[in-house]
């Protein structure tokens, strides 16, 4: 099976009352990074995250009939109208129950790191979800990162992409972290030094770190 029938399967299989929501999440199917960048939320919200092409363009009828008999009235897309189209805007309005754009809300900033930062601070005005626990995890690459993502589920906190192959963190990441630096207990990095390096596991300690009174 592809990722596109697992993702519909679960949703079959998990759908109903299980979904405490009216809100379904839709990121592009190739796109791992939005994907990661939003799974707290889904975890604790118990979103269902559907896929779309990877054209960004289309759904299948399978994934439009499940967010239709689900019920869902509300949904997020992740990431910008390169990643999901506003076609799916059309594509939902005229075959589910999310009828008009006042029910459709993107999520999205200029590239993905730009985005997982947007989508942190909206988890966090959500209220839901802290930076206690702040997981970091590399843009890059997603098998070590997707496969501890659920710890940041797990601990109800926010997890933020960073670029590996840069010397510095960058400047967006660095005011986030010290806008809410009084409110991080700890921090974990999604993987080994292998995906983000020792140079900038120390950059970040030092910004996380409080200084020694």
């Amino acid at each position: 099976n592809d990722i596109y029938t697992k993702g519909k399967n679960y949703s079959s299989s998990y759908g109903g009352a299980s979904w405490n929501t009216t809100t379904c999440i839709i990121i592009n199917g190739t796109s791992f990074a939005d994907g990661l960048s939003v799974s707290p939320y889904a975890y604790v919200k118990h979103c269902p995250i559907f896929l779309t092409d990877a054209s960004g363009e289309n759904l299948d009828t399978e994934t439009i009939d499940l967010i239709n008999n689900e019920g869902f009235t509300k949904a997020i897309f992740i990431g910008s109208s390169n990643a999901v189209s506003d076609n799916i805007k059309t594509i939902l309005k005229n075959n589910t129950h999310i009828t008009s754009d006042a029910n459709i809300d993107r999520w999205a900033g200029t590239g993905r790191y730009a985005t997982s930062l947007d989508i942190a601070n909206r988890l966090l005005a959500d209220g839901d979800i802290d930076v206690s626990h702040i997981c970091f995890a590399t843009g890059k690459d997603f098998p070590d990162a997707l496969s501890s993502s659920s710890l940041a589920g797990l601990t109800n906190s926010v997890l933020v992409l960073i670029d590996p192959e840069t010397t510095s963190i960058s400047s967006n990441l660095s005011t986030f972290i010290s806008s809410h630096k009084s409110d991080i207990k700890l921090g974990f990095i999604l993987g080994s030094n292998k995906t983000i390096p020792d140079s900038l596991k120390s950059k970040l300690d030092e910004l996380i770190t409080p200084p020694t009174p």
